[in-house]
Formats: structure tokens, sequence, C-alpha cells
């Protein structure tokens, strides 16, 4: 009876069961809980680039738990702390890859990675380059470090700056230079606060002088010699500065074969002034913009003048700007002429070298006609194609009056058969007295067409003779093509009684410089039209005879007449004793040596222990510009009856002529000199040369 009680409780039991599970028998399925979520983890930002010492916040997000926290970690160099800030090394000597890892706490299985490019510093630019103040001026400098990425950044704040001659200027940690009341020339310098060595260095000027951008002011006709990859080159023009930093022009240029002459290009332009009178000017074009190094005389404002040099890679250029003081109606009058250049002719074996070619002459214009000119021409040896210097070649042109910019065209039948091809030219006023002038043909063979620039100067009368040169000694410095920084010869023509000449010149023989006094040499009779012919009686120099032709008493163009091409201009002798001083400016060139390129312009003042030097080196078609110090040229030989002497000119740290120049010089007046090099220093051909003149 118990027993049957009991199981039907279990029975009733079991049914209550399965009807409180909703089912019965078979048809019952019994539920599993959900997974628990999956961890992961991301981390921002996915990448960065640090330099030595830098550091990168990185931050981390985790979902799929409560638990956000991370785990971090870095391998290849470098720290990260528990906050994700990662520190670069101090010191990165080579580029490298940095992994930053952030682990999940709440599952260790789970991480996520970020890449750290390490960066390193492969050299530092310090601007601005070769800067000047007053006494108790102040500048700026700025230290921009170059990566191992191709990047650049501000690394003023990671240098540590120091001045080599606190006498003249101190500098602070943040790049601040201050005058401190004396003049002279200290070497800025940033090395950076890594450790790595790597450092940068310019020159600053502190000046006793006041120039600037109002010195600048007015019309101003320049000329300009290219050397480069393409070969020599050549470029003339003119333009307007508003005495403000601004500047509008024209220009015309012609290069090379191959190269494609620009006529009346549109030239605008800025440019800034330092208290020294140097500075830099950014010339744009169509074609471009280029930037140079100017140093203006000190007789203004305005300045009447000043040198140029090219400051950027594109090539290496040296030239001169002068102050258009009038117009006139147009060319009237006799002139003389000079002209130089490239024939269109490759050198043997050159694929863009030319052969050289260089013009004199003499020629009276009016009113639009060259009715008759005389021209003698040394075209690569060749002397007035080969009739010799007996007598000048004839030629006739016709020109147009300039227009409001200065700019005239002429139009030259040459004086050598060349199929009748004419020779056109634009010409650049300077004043009543002298023209610039550039020829703007397409270079072609055959024929071949040259290109050429040069000057053309107002002679002092239309009728000369042997009265005009006789006891007088002139200074000159004919350099290949005429063109400027292509030394070729240079010294002292001392005109005498009964056609003698005697004197003393400086011969550059593929790189070495040959001294010779010129002995018991003779001159011929002066023409009606300033020409004369040069007999040298040592022709172990190589410089055995050249014609002249007389601007004025005081001044001729010369050109040689053997087998160098070389002119330019003799100016009268008045100081062969005294070595000048005060404040000086100097531009020295070397040009179209097959890569080895060069220019230098710039500053120094005799009294102080330095002077500054802009510079643009070329190697192997490599340019490197640059401003540094330089110490005073010091005297290494007495001048003698001539006014010849010599001198070591450092001019800065510049790789190949670190050591100097050894140079010689001879004086023309108390306020300038023409120097030269005495052998080359870049195993090259010429050495470089120029002027060096009271500022």
């Amino acid at each position: 009876m118990r027993s049957q009680h009991l199981s039907t409780f279990v029975a009733v039991l079991a049914l209550a069961t399965l009807a409180a599970c909703g089912g019965s028998g078979s048809n019952n399925t019994v539920q599993t809980p959900p997974p628990p979520p999956t961890v992961s983890v991301s981390v921002s930002p996915g990448s960065a680039s640090l330099v030595s010492g830098g550091t990168q916040q990185f931050s981390a997000t985790v979902s799929g738990s409560s638990n956000t926290a991370v785990t971090w970690s870095v391998a290849g160099g470098g720290s990260i702390d528990s906050n994700g800030l990662y520190t670069a090394p101090s010191l990165v000597s080579s580029q490298a890859n940095v992994s930053v890892t952030a682990t999940a706490q709440a599952d260790t299985t789970k991480h996520a990675g970020a890449k750290v490019t390490l960066l390193a510093l492969k050299s530092l630019v310090v601007t601005p380059r070769g800067p000047a103040i007053s006494l108790t001026g102040t500048q700026q400098f700025k230290a921009t470090g170059n990566l191992s990425d191709g990047s650049a950044r501000d690394w003023t704040a990671k240098s540590t700056w120091s001045s080599s001659y606190t006498a003249a200027a101190t500098i602070a940690s943040s790049g601040l230079a201050s005058g401190t009341g004396s003049a002279g020339v200290t070497t800025i310098k940033a090395l950076s606060t890594d450790g790595s060595g790597v450092f940068a260095t310019t020159a600053l000027n502190v000046t006793t002088l006041n120039l600037s951008a109002a010195n600048l002011k007015g019309q101003y006709a320049f000329s300009l010699t290219h050397a480069g990859i393409r070969g020599q080159g050549f470029e003339v023009g003119s333009f307007v500065a508003d005495g403000n930093g601004k500047l509008t022009g024209w220009v015309d240029s012609n290069a090379s074969i191959g190269g494609t002459p620009s006529t009346g290009l549109a030239v605008t332009g800025t440019y800034n002034a330092y208290p020294d009178g140097r500075g830099t000017m950014t010339l744009t074009t169509v074609q471009g913009s280029n930037t140079f190094n100017f140093v203006l005389s000190n007789d203004g404002p305005p300045s009447t003048r000043g040198k140029l040099t090219l400051s950027d890679n594109t090539g290496v250029d040296a030239g001169t700007l002068e102050l258009v003081t009038s117009f006139p109606a147009g060319l009237n009058g006799p002139y003389a002429l000079l002209l130089g250049g490239v024939d269109g002719t490759l050198l043997s074996g050159s694929q863009t070298y030319q052969n050289p070619e260089a013009l004199a002459g003499q020629f009276n214009a009016s009113a639009g006609v060259i009715s008759t000119g005389f021209m003698d021409v040394n075209d690569n040896g060749s002397i007035n194609a080969g009739a010799g210097a007996t007598s000048a070649l004839s030629f006739t042109a016709s020109y147009t009056t300039p227009d409001s910019n200065g700019r005239g065209t002429m139009k030259v039948t040459p004086p050598l058969s060349i199929s009748g091809t004419a020779w056109n030219f634009a010409y650049y006023v300077v004043s009543a007295n002298k023209v610039l002038l550039i020829q703007t043909d397409q270079q072609a063979a055959p024929p071949t067409i040259p290109a050429l620039a040069g000057t053309a100067e107002l002679q002092s009368s239309s009728t000369f003779d042997n009265t005009a040169v006789s006891g007088n000694s002139y200074v000159f410095l004919a350099e290949r093509s005429a063109s400027m920084g292509l030394f070729g010869v240079a010294g002292q023509l001392a005109f005498g009684a009964s056609n003698a000449l005697a004197g003393e010149i400086d011969v550059n023989k593929l790189g070495v410089t040959v001294n010779a006094g010129l002995g018991s040499s003779t001159y011929g009779n002066v023409l009606s039209n300033g020409r004369g012919i040069i007999t040298v009686s040592s022709p172990s120099t190589s410089f055995n005879s050249a014609v002249f032709y007389v601007i004025s008493p005081n001044r001729m163009y010369v050109l040689e007449t053997d087998t160098k091409a070389n002119a330019g201009v003799a100016e009268g002798q008045t100081n062969t004793t005294t070595p000048l001083s005060g404040i000086l400016s100097f531009e020295l060139a070397q040009l179209a040596t097959a890569g080895f390129d060069s220019s230098f312009s710039g500053q120094y003042v005799t009294t102080q222990p330095a002077g500054i030097a802009d510079s643009n080196i070329g190697v192997n078609y490599v340019e490197s510009a640059a401003s540094s110090s330089m110490s005073t040229p010091g005297a290494a030989g007495a001048i003698d009856g001539s006014g010849r002497g010599e001198a070591d000119i450092p001019l800065g740290q510049f790789g190949p002529l670190s050591a100097g120049v050894n140079a010689g010089f001879y004086l023309v007046s108390p306020t300038k000199m023409v120097v030269f090099g005495l052998q080359s220093t870049l195993s090259s051909y010429q050495a470089p040369d120029g002027v060096v003149e009271k500022q």
C-alpha cells in the first residue's frame, strides 16, 4: 500500500517537471550559454619617423574586455614607458627601423604594433649664409638638419652655437648673434647636440659700413659669363631696383651648341643688402629663378657698380652691374669694341666645350648705320681668318634706337666669310659712353655661328696718333674669350718714345703662370682710329703679339694675336708702389675648366685679421655655394717697378682651395689692382683671376 503511493508520487513529480520545462519526452532541447567576447588591440599612430632623442606618444585601444590595460614593449632601439611614450636613442648614427608593441593584459596572446623609423642626421646648413651686421646689430641664425630619408628639419634648438671671434660678435643658445662693438669677421658654428659631431658654419661680418637696400636703387645694366655642364654661356640685361628689395627688367642670354638664345625676357626679382654692401639677389624669368651674391660699391646711394656671382647649383657665373646714368637717343660717334665667347665649333674630343674666340675693333655710328667698322678676330689662334694682324678686317652694321628699357638691337655683317650670315646682337645702354652687347643668334654648324658678348665704349677722340699712348703705362688683364674668369695674361705695358714698349707680363701656360719682362718690345704707330700693334720680344712666355684699340689716353682694349684667344681691358697705371689699404671688395673667378669652375666675391679690411668670401665651387659639375671667413691676404714679396707683387689669398674653407691661392697682382691705382693665380690648385688649365678694389 505504501509502495503504491510512493510510485504514484514519483510519476506526478516527473510530469510536473516536464511541464515546467515546456516540453515532454524526446522533444526537449537543452540550451548552452554564449561564448565570452574576443579581446583585440589597436595602436595609434601606426608609424612615426624620429630623430635622435625624439619622442612619440602612442595610444592603445583594447576591445572585448573591461580590462583595457596594455603592456608596452620595443624592439630595435630606444625605450617606451608604461604610458606609451616612446623615446628614440640619444644618437642615431644610421637609419633604422624600430617596432613598438602593445600587449593586452586581459589576454596576453593579443597585441598590436607600430613602426618607428629612426632618421640619422647627415648634414647641417646654417642660414642666412654669410650675412653682415652693424657694430651693435643682431642676426638670427637657423640650423637645418638634412636627414637620411632626404627630409629636412629645423635643428636650431638641437644645436650648440658658437662664435670664433667674440671680439666682434657673440651668439646665444637660440642662434641670435649680437655685435659687440668691434668690427671683424667671425665664424658662426652650429654643432648638433646629439653627439654625432655633425656641424655647419658660416661667416658673419661685423662692419663699420652702413649700406642697405637703398644703395641698389635705379636702373642697372648687368652682364654675366656662365660655365657649367652645358659649356660657356652669357647673359646681358638691365633692371630697375626700387631701393626696397624689388626689381623688374629684361635680359638676353646665349648658350652653347644645343641651347636656345632667349631675347628680351621679362625679369622680376627680389634682393636684400647687408650693411657691408654685400647681399643676395634672385632673378626670375619664365625659364626659372637664379640666386646671386653681390658686392656694391660704397659710393652712394645709389651705388654706381657692383660684382655678381651665382650662388645656386645651376653652374658658376661671374659678372658685373653698372648704374645706368643716361639714355642717348642712339649710338653716335666713334666707338671701340671688345667681344668674346665661343665660335660654335667643339673643341677636339669635347661634347660641350667650344673653341674660344675674341674680337676687338672700332666703328663710327650715326643715324642707325655703321658704314665702316674695323675688327681683329682671334678664332682659337686663327688671326683674321688667317690673314694675320697686319691689318684689320672691315664690317658694316645697322642698329635700332634703344627702347625705354635701354635695349636696342644691332645687325652686323661679320668680317669673316660665313656664307653671308649676319650676326644679330642686343645691346643695353650703360651711359652715353658705353653699351653692353650680346649675340642673339642660334648657334649652328655649318656654317658656324659664334656666341659672343662684350662692350662698346665711346672713344675720346675721332683721331688718334702715338701721342695718345706715348709716355703712359697701362695694366691689362686679358682673359680667354675676353670673358671674366678665364685667365690668359696680365701685366704692365709701358709705351715709350720711338715706338719702344717695356713692361712685364704673367702668362698662364696650362695652369702654371710664367713671369717675364717685355725687354725691348715695340709697338706700331697708332692709326687714326686708335688701332696699334704690339710685338713682344720674349716669346718664351707664348705671348708674342697683340693689337690694341685706344678708347682714351687712360684706357684701351687689347687682343692677343698669337695662338691664344685672350683679350681684355688695359687701364692707365697711376700707382706702382703703394699696396691697397682700407675696406676692399674683390671678385675672382675660374670658369670653363671642365667642371672645376669656381667664383669668389667678398670683402676684406686690411687692418683686420679676416675677411668674408662668398663662393661657388663646381667640381665635376656639382656646385657648392658657401660663405666663409678668410684670412686677410698676406704679402709674399716686394712690389717691383712695374707695380707687380705677390700675395697669399686664402679664400676660406672651400675644399681644394682651402690652402689658399698663390696669387700675383699688378697695381693699377691707389684704389684698384688686378689679381691672377700663379698656378692652378684644382689640377686644371686655368687659375682664378679678377679685380680687387677700394669699396
